[in-house]
């Protein structure tokens, strides 16, 4: 079943209704009336941490994504060697699995798979990218296999665990977040927004892009529109998007308060920074 649920848009100044909201009357009171809003960011650290070189590799080299696990060990995708690495304190970097096509996000399952977004084609060959999108799984014993091939998808980026064998996986060039069942191989829309497309689709710049689920949200990060949006969700197992926020880092953070004239399926953001609304669709 698909049904509209409310986005909420950062933007900076509003004095009008957008998208069936309406700012409270404190938040469009004349500016001269307002005290001035504090930097959120103002009391962060500014000097960078300590860092240090945990290992080396050629110049060129694309370290696509990285998953820390439970025993201290980092897997790591090397996309254009087509290379899943392991770094271990004790031994350093050595290859988990060789795969024919271009590793790009890892995931890991509760039975101890780890599940890997892969590329057919790579990005530098345009075009012949997009239709070749695929999901496979590298059980903690044995040979990587392909679980899904989801031909519809543009350029699967993020992955996110949310169920046993059951991921949100974001499509950088299609503008949507997809579920894929490892167990079947089945794909179908979960997410479907203008804010999660690419604003330079020719040049292959991602649009949604990282995934991470936190609590009973899901934080999606659109790298060419510099924002970041949470999407609040009824279940983790079985998710339901209900509304959404992001920030544009390019501009100034206010508080601006905001209601909206949400339908029963939809709950209101409440107080967000640089807030709208929109409409999405999403399909649980």
């Amino acid at each position: 079943m698909t049904r509209p649920h409310a986005f909420a848009r950062l933007a900076g100044r509003v004095g009008a209704v957008v998208a069936g909201a309406w700012l409270t009357a404190s938040a469009i009171a004349p500016a001269k009336a307002q005290a001035p809003a504090a930097d959120p960011f103002a009391t962060l650290p500014r000097q960078l941490a300590a860092a240090t070189t945990l290992a080396t590799l050629p110049a060129g080299t694309f370290l696509e994504n990285m998953l820390v696990q439970r025993d201290g060990s980092v897997l790591i995708t090397s996309y254009l060697a087509r290379e899943v690495l392991r770094w271990r304190p004790d031994t350093g970097l050595s290859v988990v699995a060789r795969l024919p096509g271009h590793p790009v996000s890892l995931a890991p399952d509760v039975d101890g798979s780890v599940y890997v977004v892969v590329h057919g084609r790579s990005f530098r060959e345009g075009a012949a990218m997009p239709e070749s999108q695929q999901l496979w799984r590298l059980p903690p014993q044995g040979e990587p296999v392909q679980v899904a091939a989801v031909p519809e998808a543009r350029f699967l980026n993020g992955i996110a665990w949310i169920g046993a064998g059951r991921f949100l996986v974001a499509d950088s060039l299609a503008g949507r977040i997809w579920v894929i069942d490892a167990r079947t191989g089945a794909a179908r829309t979960w997410l479907a927004h203008p804010d999660l497309e690419s604003a330079l689709p020719q040049r292959m710049v991602p649009g949604a892009n990282g995934l991470h689920v936190v609590g009973q949200e899901v934080w999606i990060s659109n790298s060419s529109r510099r924002l970041l949006l949470s999407v609040p969700c009824t279940s983790r197992v079985s998710p339901g998007c209900s509304a959404a926020r992001r920030c544009r880092f390019d501009q100034t953070v206010q508080q601006v308060s905001i209601s909206a004239a949400a339908s029963s399926q939809d709950r209101p953001v409440g107080t967000g920074r640089h807030c709208a609304w929109g409409t999405a669709t999403n399909s649980a």
